[in-house]
């Protein structure tokens, strides 16, 4: 089944694969401490290096007690009465960094190993937020210290002060529409060796681009033209198959502890497929597939041209909400786009 998801997502271009690398560990007993068994993780990560998905990106490895308002947590395996158990830890309880310092020291020993510490990327917590902020630098420093040379990469507002953030992650991930206004900081990071992606969720909307079920597709292929346009190098999907209890027919479940109500389609761009252990691709998968491939267009036509492929994108988007609408006019941009 993994197979066959994986065959999908690189047809339509999806280059990484999210990783529960915690959730593809066997913690057993190594005398008295613990001891990690990655053998799971391996064969995940092979299952998806012969489906052609070349990037691994580590799930997170700190949690909330539930929902995006609730208290941070750290998931940890401890030995209580002789016994592993998992727990979310408070981040006081001073078992939490030994455990964490535990836990990635034999990842990335692992990785190592294997080779794959230039496939991985990891991820440490979703959209850190609030009083949340100086756990989770303490944490990142750990996680960092631990896997070095490894790409932290992290979902954040750039509405927020970024020192908690700046110094720990390599790839910034923020909502679309959250930084309009923002590019300074995102091209100083450039500057200093860093990337940025960019991601959906529930947010934006009104005038802005998504994949939204009920918008134009036109809106869903631009994505990766803006990419190009604002220098962005990546799309981190919310969601893939966050799939409600009848996928076809619920496109919008709620989320956050029963509070939240998703837009039409933003839960999933895939559905599933159990008679062909896999999964259906969907009409906005395809634009998103061909807006990929016109990005790499811009790209091969910028290394021959620059002026000329940023001149095409910025007819195509001169600004964030100011973007070609009618079908018409967006073929003659992809059609100069094909003939460079």
């Amino acid at each position: 089944m993994l197979a066959n998801i994986g065959a999908v997502m690189a047809a339509h271009k999806q280059n990484v694969i999210l990783t529960r690398v915690r959730s593809l560990t066997t913690p057993r007993m190594d005398g008295e401490k613990l001891a990690y068994d990655f053998g799971r993780l391996d064969r995940w990560v092979e299952t998806f290096d012969k489906a052609g998905i070349p990037t691994i990106e580590g799930g997170h490895l700190l949690d909330r007690v539930s929902g995006y308002q609730t208290p941070l947590r750290v998931p940890a395996w401890v030995i209580e009465d002789g016994r592993i158990v998992d727990r979310k830890l408070e981040p006081a309880d001073p078992r939490a960094e030994t455990l964490l310092d535990s836990f990635t020291s034999a990842l990335y020993a692992h990785l190592k190993e294997r080779g794959w510490t230039k496939r991985y990327l990891q991820h440490i917590h979703d959209e850190p937020h609030g009083d949340e902020r100086p756990d989770y630098n303490r944490f990142a420093k750990v996680i960092r210290r631990n896997l070095p040379g490894v790409p932290i990469l992290d979902a954040v507002s750039l509405d927020q002060d970024l020192g908690f953030f700046a110094d720990v992650a390599d790839i910034w991930v923020p909502v679309l529409g959250s930084f309009d206004t923002q590019m300074e900081k995102i091209h100083q990071h450039a500057e200093s060796g860093g990337q940025s992606w960019f991601y959906t969720c529930i947010y934006p909307q009104g005038r802005h681009l998504n994949r939204f079920i009920d918008l134009p597709l036109v809106k869903t292929r631009l994505l990766h033209w803006l990419n190009f346009r604002y220098g962005f190098t990546g799309f981190l999907h919310w969601g893939g198959n966050y799939w409600s209890a009848e996928p076809f027919a619920n496109v919008q479940p709620i989320i956050n502890d029963g509070t939240t109500l998703l837009p039409a389609g933003d839960n999933a761009i895939v559905y599933p497929w159990p008679e062909r252990y896999s999964v259906l691709s969907s009409i906005r998968l395809e634009a998103m597939r061909e807006g990929i491939e016109e990005y790499e267009l811009l790209v091969a036509l910028a290394q021959r041209d620059p002026g000329k492929a940023q001149k095409i994108a910025r007819e195509a988007i001169p600004q964030f909400t100011d973007y070609v609408r009618d079908v018409g006019a967006f073929r003659r941009l992809q059609a100069r786009l094909l003939s460079e």
